[in-house]
């Protein structure tokens, strides 16, 4: 869910650059507070598991995978976002 989330808000980014498309802009980067808070979520489930169940090896590196997958998720949707305002600013003057 998260990556799809992700991947659709830099196709939008990227979709409003190109296109000058400020509606796809704006998408962009509403989609990001979602996945601001998926990335919390996942981090804070990811300590609960840490901290209730004391997993085994195998089942420790699945919980930090994930945790750190969330964070560079998070970190690139960051930058769909960065995108997508840079296209806003630039869709203001003519082409």
């Amino acid at each position: 869910m998260m990556a799809g989330l992700t991947e659709r808000s830099l196709d939008r980014a990227m979709k409003g650059l190109f296109q000058r498309d400020d509606d796809l802009c704006a998408n962009a980067i509403a989609d990001d507070e979602e996945i601001d808070q998926l990335e919390k979520q996942i981090d804070k489930d990811g300590v609960d598991i840490l901290l209730r169940f004391q997993p085994v090896a195998s089942d420790l590196r699945r919980v930090v995978s994930a945790m750190k997958l969330s964070s560079n998720l998070e970190r690139m949707a960051d930058q769909a976002t960065n995108i997508a305002r840079r296209a806003r600013k630039l869709n203001r003057h003519p082409p």
